[in-house]
């Protein structure tokens, strides 16, 4: 921008999950409660920093807006026979009973 560039800076949130399941769980409230709360408190937050962020370009993927497409796109997919279910080790958080990524495990820890 200061340099007469026209940027985008969209925000996402990806807020859908286990975790903020559990989460609302443990707080004892609704997980989409639970969820928009704590998206509006950072948004605040991200507001009071001053960042230029596009918030009307904002998403969250609790969203039934956001999430129909996915569900959409991953139902073409298994129409076209790329969708497949296999056995694996994976990195199982037994707090957030869910699966982590390899970049979220730290010396054997999520």
């Amino acid at each position: 921008r200061m340099q007469g560039k026209n940027v985008m800076q969209p925000m996402g949130w990806d807020a859908f999950g286990l975790p903020a399941e559990n989460a609302a769980i443990a707080n004892k409230t609704a997980p989409a409660k639970w969820t928009h709360a704590n998206i509006a408190y950072m948004k605040n937050q991200l507001k009071q920093l001053g960042f230029g962020y596009d918030w009307n370009r904002e998403l969250a993927t609790c969203k039934p807006d956001y999430y129909r497409w996915e569900q959409w796109f991953f139902a073409r997919l298994y129409e076209k026979g790329l969708v497949y279910k296999k056995m694996s080790t994976v990195n199982w958080d037994p707090i957030d009973q869910t699966v982590l990524a390899n970049e979220q495990v730290v010396d054997g820890r999520g």
